[in-house]
This record gives structure tokens, C-alpha cells and sequence, in this order.
């Protein structure tokens, strides 16, 4: 019997439907043991990992939230073909993708999510009514769950978050088990910037409290460009300014002893070279 249910807010009512979107195997999603893993947190559709960083690593698995339907729709679509069986939730030999949001709670909460025009702005955090244009409900997930039952506490070398405003929530939600994650992007706004969302943090607030976390800044990009470039974030006043940029992604490891390298075939990550050396 199929289950539907209309969830009540408001005026408004939500149609929610339960439907498969992966298999697990003894809890597990089916990550092979013997692949690096990335975690991709808000992917949309431009500059995602199984498009940018798959391709020059045949070593390296992507699993992939994104909490916009016809998005995570769009991604499973590259796997896609006509007549042709597709492993359910694969957008990508080695990449798995789930319908929902990270963020700090129980696991498969139920949150707001507010959509906006140019929906890669999109996110849990409230902001200026203007500009939004439909709030949904989405499932929501704590990065400790992920790690620690559907990953089976093994390491993730690259945690790569675009959560729009909502990125420090993602990360606080590893909880003890950030210590698993070898390296991590968050996008932030400049301390010159207004932040976009209410609680988002400015790029040296979000500094301070990374940094408590154990993880140490190593570089910084601007959105979109293809490689972070090494910087000593040393003066917060430089690291956290730059000229006609309201955000920047910031690259964090966790010992500082982690280098920025060139983009090469076989790096496990990209940008980024570290000593492990084999899957774990």
C-alpha cells in the first residue's frame, strides 16, 4: 500500500511521498572499501565533484547530498539511459547521490528549506523575504550519522560544503567525528560582506570557531575558480578580505603539515595532497 502524507504549515499543506532513494548493506551505503571518499554537501549542478574531481581520481567515491529535487533529479539524470537499468541512486559509477540536507539534529528531521529564484542560493537558514520565492520541507541529516553508520567510521579524505549560509551547522553536526575527515572547503562570506542569511557567520568568526574544531586553514578561492591558493591566514584582515568578493571557500585540514598541490590525475583530492597514501 502506498503511504501518502499531507504535512500541515500553515495555509499550506505538503505532499510527502516515501520513496527509496538508496540501498544499504547492514546499514551501510555501498561505498567500496577499497575507494578514497569525498562528501559533497549542497552540489546543485555546476562545478560538482563527479564532474570536476571523479574524472581525475579513479580511486575516489562521492557521495552527494542535495535537498533540491529537480537538481538531485538533474544529477541522477548523468546516469541516465534510455532503456538502460541505473543503480538506484547513482549519479555516477562511483558516486552516490541523496535528496536531502545536512544540518545538526536527529536523523530525516523535518526542516524548512527556503528555495529561491536563483536556487542555488537555496538554503535552511532564513533570509530577506524578497528573496524567496517557495519554502518546502526537507529531510535533514547529521554528518555523525553519516559517518559513523552509513560510512562505518572509515576516513573521508574530502569534505567539500556549499550549504549556503548553513555550512558551520553542517560541520558542527560531525560532532566527535570531524576527526575523520582529512580535509575540508566551506564557503564564507568576507568580513566586508554582509552575510546573506540570518546566523551566518563572517569569514574570521567561522575562522575562530573551525579552528577550535582542530582544523587548520590552508588555503582560499574564489567561487568557481579551479584550485585553492596557498595562504598563511595569519592576519585575518587579509585572509578574510579580497577586492570585489563578497564569499570565499576556505580549505581546512586537520594538522598543518597538509599542502596544496597542483591538480593531478591519481591526487586523491583535489588541490590537496596528504600522507595517507591508500584507502582506509
Amino acid at each position: 500500500m502506498l503511504l501518502l502524507f499531507a504535512v500541515f504549515a500553515g495555509a499550506d499543506q505538503q505532499l510527502v511521498v516515501p520513496v527509496q532513494v538508496a540501498f544499504l548493506k547492514e546499514g551501510r551505503l555501498p561505498v567500496p572499501s577499497d575507494k578514497f571518499v569525498v562528501i559533497e554537501v549542497g552540489a546543485n549542478t555546476q562545478n560538482t565533484v563527479d564532474e570536476t574531481l571523479l574524472p581525475l581520481n579513479s580511486d575516489t567515491f562521492a557521495v552527494t547530498f542535495e535537498p533540491l529535487l529537480d537538481k538531485y533529479g538533474a544529477l541522477l539524470a548523468r546516469n541516465s539511459r534510455p532503456d538502460a537499468f541505473s543503480r538506484l541512486g547513482f549519479h555516477h559509477d562511483r558516486g552516490i547521490v541523496l535528496p536531502l540536507a545536512i544540518a545538526t539534529g536527529s536523523p530525516l528531521d523535518w526542516r524548512h528549506f527556503h528555495v529561491h529564484r536563483i536556487d542555488g542560493c537555496s538554503s535552511l537558514l532564513e533570509s530577506p523575504p524578497e528573496t524567496v520565492v517557495e519554502t518546502r520541507g526537507v529531510a535533514t541529516v547529521p554528518l555523525s550519522y553519516v559517518l559513523d553508520v552509513w560510512l562505518g567510521g572509515r576516513v573521508v579524505d574530502y569534505l567539500k560544503i556549499d550549504a549556503q549560509g548553513n555550512d558551520l551547522d553542517a560541520i558542527r553536526s560531525a560532532g566527535p567525528s570531524l576527526a575523520n575527515v582529512t580535509a575540508v572547503s566551506v564557503e564564507v562570506p568576507t568580513d566586508d560582506a554582509a552575510p546573506a542569511y540570518a546566523g551566518e557567520l563572517r569569514c574570521s568568526a567561522a575562522l575562530d570557531e573551525l579552528e577550535k574544531m582542530g582544523l587548520v586553514p590552508v588555503g582560499r578561492k574564489r567561487m568557481h575558480d579551479a584550485r585553492f591558493e596557498r595562504h598563511h591566514f595569519r592576519s585575518r584582515a587579509a585572509a578574510c578580505s579580497w577586492a570585489g568578493v563578497a564569499a570565499i571557500e576556505i580549505l581546512l585540514c586537520h594538522w598543518p603539515g597538509c599542502v596544496l598541490a597542483s591538480v593531478q590525475p591519481g591526487d586523491p583530492i583535489p588541490g590537496v595532497r596528504h600522507a595517507q597514501s591508500t584507502p582506509t
